[in-house]
């Protein structure tokens, strides 16, 4: 019986999984007016992988689409002096990124607050690309959506370990972004 049981969840969480990451592949995500790029939480002022995969791919991407503006959001975190915007902005200047198309966007600290806060730059009528992990495309994509932003994601490559410390994480966390922005608009 037991045994039953952890073949379903674990069959649960494959299903979530692959939803989750089948979220972050939309077409037609070139030449968007603004690519919003979400922070990875900084250690000691340093990047992960993760966030450094997320900023390679914002690269990649301005390479591709010179005319696009960058939003760079995330705010500073526990123990940390620098915003992740701030740290991202270093980043993607000293690879070459022009400053005057980057927007920071730094007193956020969670998925929910880096778009809310972003939407003091954007129109409803703006072409948006969301850079993001794999993983995290699908539930950052609903926010915005509950936000009334119309959005397309690119995912960014997380190393497997990352990828197996996340998954189940945003498969918890996948509705929560819901009933949180409900409960303040209908405030």
């Amino acid at each position: 019986m037991i045994f039953k049981i952890l073949i379903g969840l674990l069959l649960i969480i494959i299903i979530y999984g692959l939803i989750i990451l089948l979220g972050c592949f939309d077409s037609n995500t070139d030449n968007a007016d603004y690519i919003l790029v979400l922070g990875h939480q900084l250690e000691n002022d340093k990047a992960d992988d993760v966030l450094k995969y997320r900023l390679r791919k914002t690269i990649k991407y301005l390479d591709n689409n010179p005319n696009t503006k960058v939003i760079l959001s995330g705010g500073i975190t526990k123990n940390n002096t620098i915003s992740e915007a701030s740290y991202m902005k270093d980043y993607l200047v000293k690879n070459g990124i022009d400053p005057s198309i980057i927007t920071l966007e730094d007193k956020s600290i969670d998925t929910v607050e880096n778009i809310e806060n972003c939407l003091a730059y954007l129109k409803p009528t703006d072409k948006i690309t969301l850079i993001s992990s794999n993983y995290h495309v699908l539930r950052a994509k609903m926010i915005c959506r509950l936000l009334g932003l119309k959005v397309k994601g690119i995912g960014c490559y997380t190393p497997i370990l990352d990828l197996l410390k996340h998954i189940p994480i945003e498969e918890v966390y996948i509705f929560i972004p819901y009933f949180r922005i409900k409960k303040k608009q209908d405030a």
